[in-house]
């Protein structure tokens, strides 16, 4: 597991209809439509606990300037080990971070006391369920759901996202698969969509003999990405 791989999963989380409808209906406090998508997807509430509202920012987040701080916030949630530094608080947050324990231990004693109270204090946490749960090494919420995580699977991730923004542009009518197919292997978008230039064609090896053959594969790869998008509403990425 990599950040790009929970990049990849952000982004097919965000594409999904019914959780956006989900973050929708809990902004606009939407009870009847809330309760309908719980019934529907038994983990929504869950999957929205941990990820968020990932629409409530939608164009910093496409432009990862967010992402940081958004993963920061959730590693715990795919790795096994949380990275991130104890410090000290002087000043305490408005709102607090869940994945952390504050501690509030007097320092007018010696270090030695101060040291013992916040053992004690940290030992007595890590007894509750739900932190030695979470402080299990090795058990992460959300794995991914391939054996073989690799650089050639994330490539046929991005090679089944491309071809489904390909085939449904931000502007404009959806394309076909015919349509899709030429673009590619004409190589107009090649060098702005990542995993595009992973197809071997170009204008000087194509011919219609093989349009036939490149639609199908075109065709398996926007199944396989919506697949991939529909089911993450289930927790999980990537089923194809």
């Amino acid at each position: 597991m990599t950040d790009e791989w929970i990049w990849y999963w952000f982004r097919c989380l965000k594409l999904n209809k019914d959780y956006k409808q989900y973050c929708d209906a809990k902004r606009d406090n939407d009870q009847v439509l809330i309760s309908r998508l719980e019934k529907m997807f038994k983990n929504i509430s869950t999957l929205y606990e941990d990820w968020g509202d990932i629409h409530s920012f939608s164009e910093r987040a496409a432009k990862r300037q967010y992402w940081k701080e958004w993963l920061n916030e959730r590693r715990h949630l795919f790795f096994n080990e949380d990275k991130r530094k104890a410090v000290v608080v002087r000043t305490p947050p408005k709102d607090l971070d869940q994945q952390y324990l504050y501690l509030k231990v007097p320092i007018r004693q010696s270090a030695g006391a101060a040291i013992k109270e916040a053992k004690d204090l940290i030992s007595n946490e890590y007894t509750k369920p739900k932190i030695k749960s979470a402080a299990k090494i090795g058990v992460v919420k959300y794995p991914l759901a391939v054996k073989n995580v690799c650089d050639r699977t994330l490539r046929a991730v991005r090679k089944a996202l491309n071809v489904w923004h390909l085939y449904n542009p931000a502007t404009g009518r959806d394309r076909t698969a015919k349509e899709v197919a030429l673009i590619l292997a004409e190589g107009k978008r090649g060098r702005t969509i990542e995993g595009v230039t992973d197809w071997n064609w170009t204008v000087e090896n194509f011919n219609y003999g093989y349009l036939d053959d490149m639609r199908v594969q075109v065709m398996r790869y926007n199944r396989e990405a919506k697949n991939i998008i529909a089911n993450t509403i289930k927790g999980q990425f990537p089923v194809k």
